[in-house]
């Protein structure tokens, strides 16, 4: 059962005036939260330089790494309202899921440094996520095993 709380919009009332109250679903209040594998809060892989997204139209493997992750929506509303977001658009791409969760594409690499500089945060029905973490991290040259 879904709880509904009030909380009048005035500190009082008159007897010739009706309160007013603010309604809201206690539920939708519960903010969505975006999980990676095994729950990981979360998640760095590799981009791996892959070419443009206009050439080689022939390619079917462009090199592009991806990653999945979930959603869990926190509300009762059966139809929500789901959007992605992230603050590095050049680096990464996100494609939705259904409203279940959403695949991550390498576009770029993360910023030189040990921080975790790419975010990305979902609103369910208006309702922020907490921003999850992604780094990017890219193959260098000097690396052993990699040629």
């Amino acid at each position: 059962m879904t709880q509904i709380l009030c909380r009048p919009l005035c500190g009082r009332a008159t007897v010739a005036v009706a309160v007013l109250f603010s309604c809201f679903n206690a539920a939708a209040q519960t903010p969505p939260v975006i999980t990676g594998a095994d729950g990981a809060t979360s998640a760095a892989f590799w981009y791996l330089g892959g070419v443009s997204p206009n050439c080689c139209p022939s390619l079917i493997n462009k090199y592009w790494t991806i990653w999945a992750v979930t959603l869990a929506l926190n509300t009762s509303n059966p139809n929500p309202t789901v959007q992605w977001f992230t603050d590095s658009p050049a680096k990464l791409e996100i494609t939705p899921n259904g409203i279940s969760g959403a695949i991550l594409k390498a576009r770029g690499h993360s910023n030189p440094g040990p921080g975790f500089d790419i975010h990305v945060w979902v609103m369910v029905d208006g309702v922020s996520s907490a921003q999850f973490p992604v780094y990017l991290t890219r193959h260098s040259r000097n690396q052993t095993g990699y040629r």
